[in-house]
């Protein structure tokens, strides 16, 4: 790999990442506010799941020259971390965007109980 390529994979997908999360959505925690910004926050945790694993691959190319036990536990750490974080916040974000999406057709007091839910 060129220098140029493994600098741009070093510090393209942290700082991708860093912005990317300066616009999280943050509704107001309230049946409205979730259900008009549902698409924009299933979309932003469907790019945010690629630009962590991105970040993961900047991970493991700096650990790459630590040796072969150093490399060997950070490679199972960012296992943990992509299942348990990322894949869980990804998969999260998407499934509150859809459900309150969703529930647009319904009568206000059945879309206050989606977002209970969703909320919980």
């Amino acid at each position: 790999m060129s220098v140029t390529a493994r600098r741009m994979l070093l510090l393209g997908p942290p700082l991708a990442l860093a912005l990317w999360e300066t616009i999280h959505p943050r509704p107001d925690v309230n049946t409205e506010a979730v259900m008009e910004i549902a698409t924009w926050f299933m979309t932003f945790h469907l790019v945010q799941l690629p630009l962590t694993v991105l970040v993961a691959l900047s991970v493991y190319l700096l650990a790459d020259s630590l040796g072969r036990a150093r490399a060997w536990t950070t490679i199972v750490g960012l296992a943990v971390f992509m299942v348990f974080f990322s894949a869980y916040d990804a998969w999260a974000g998407i499934a509150t965007g859809n459900a309150m999406r969703s529930a647009r057709d319904l009568a206000p007091a059945e879309q206050d109980v989606v977002f209970e839910v969703v909320e919980d």
